[in-house]
C-alpha cells in the first residue's frame, strides 16, 4: 500500500519536471479573443503533463497492483478524472 503512494509522488514529481521542460501554455492564455470561464492560473503553471490526470492514473495503477479485481472500475474512473477539467 505504501509503494502506491509512493508511485503516485514519483509520478507527480516526473510531471512536474516535464512540465519545465514542455512549457505548454494553458488554453485560457494561449487562445486569442476568448473569455475564460474561469480564473486562469498565474504564468508558469504549464497545462502539459495533467497534475490531475498523471495523478488519477497513478493512483488507479497502484489499486489495481494492490486489487486487481477492481481493474474494472478503477480505470476506467481514472480516465473520466483525466478528461474530466
Amino acid at each position: 500500500m505504501v509503494l502506491a503512494g509512493v508511485g503516485t509522488g514519483v509520478a507527480y514529481a516526473v510531471s512536474e519536471a516535464l512540465k519545465l521542460v514542455v512549457d505548454e501554455e494553458r488554453p485560457c492564455r494561449a487562445v486569442r479573443g476568448v473569455e475564460a470561464v474561469a480564473d486562469c492560473p498565474g504564468v508558469g503553471d504549464w497545462s502539459f503533463p495533467s497534475n490531475h490526470a498523471t495523478l488519477a492514473a497513478a493512483l488507479a495503477v497502484g489499486l489495481v497492483v494492490l486489487r486487481p479485481r477492481l481493474t474494472a472500475v478503477a480505470l476506467p474512473l481514472a480516465a473520466v478524472v483525466a478528461v474530466h477539467a
